[in-house]
């Protein structure tokens, strides 16, 4: 099902096309399974090409120092990916609900990471301006149909920049020396080409958004096995 000219294809031209119907389960599994397979290859090429060559110079950031108890390694394994494909993946298919349910995980993720806020308290802040803002949809929808227009008609810059987010959020997981901030872009990339390709497979396939979810836990949680064992 998945080919890498189709992949190419849709790089050189990422507006909104028509989706791939996933019909089967098996058919899916098959579709999950490459999709890992094809992340890896991602990590590993990345690895040979930017990382190694930085961290012989010794200019390649650290990793910043935690706790790594059962609770955070299953937040990285399983809730993380799940809340970064719902906030950066899920609005690729451009409609009013995916915008409000993608807001919804960012304000409940901002609250609790710069708040330090319980999950109660996150996410019934969260709720309460996501609702706030559907009512202001409903009062300006001529404006915002008008917007969501726009970011139709100009959708490939949508999609590369929530993949360039993606990738340079990734940075604060690191202990970042400023002297070196023109490599930034290459740290970051480890994280961009996985946003772009999880991008490609929410838009491409009718159930792209379960297809980059798996795929994100699974590389995540082989990670963990890696450096957890």
């Amino acid at each position: 099902m998945f080919v890498f000219k189709d992949f190419w294809t849709f790089i050189k031209n990422s507006n909104s096309v028509e989706q791939i119907d996933i019909n089967t389960f098996p058919d899916f599994i098959k579709l999950a399974w490459k999709s890992i397979c094809i992340l890896l290859v991602f990590d590993f090429v990345l690895g040979i090409f930017i990382v190694t060559p930085l961290k012989f110079y010794n200019i390649y950031p650290s990793i910043k120092e935690i706790e790594f108890t059962r609770l955070r390694i299953l937040s990285i394994a399983l809730f993380l990916p799940l809340l970064e494909e719902l906030i950066f993946r899920l609005p690729l298919r451009i409609s009013i609900n995916n915008i409000l349910i993608s807001l919804g995980v960012f304000f409940y993720f901002f609250i609790r990471l710069c708040f330090m806020s319980k999950r109660v308290i996150a996410i019934s802040c969260s709720f309460i301006i996501v609702l706030g803002m559907q009512q202001l949809f409903k009062k300006k929808s001529e404006i915002f149909s008008t917007i969501l227009r726009t970011i139709k008609n100009r959708f490939w810059v949508f999609f590369y920049v929530q993949a360039l987010l993606f990738g340079f959020l990734h940075l604060t997981n690191y202990n970042l020396d400023f002297k070196y901030i023109y490599l930034f872009p290459l740290v970051a990339l480890s994280y961009i080409i996985p946003g772009i390709f999880w991008g490609y497979l929410r838009v491409r396939y009718s159930s792209g958004i379960y297809l980059c979810i798996v795929s994100h836990i699974a590389v995540n949680s082989l990670y963990c096995l890696v450096i957890f064992h």
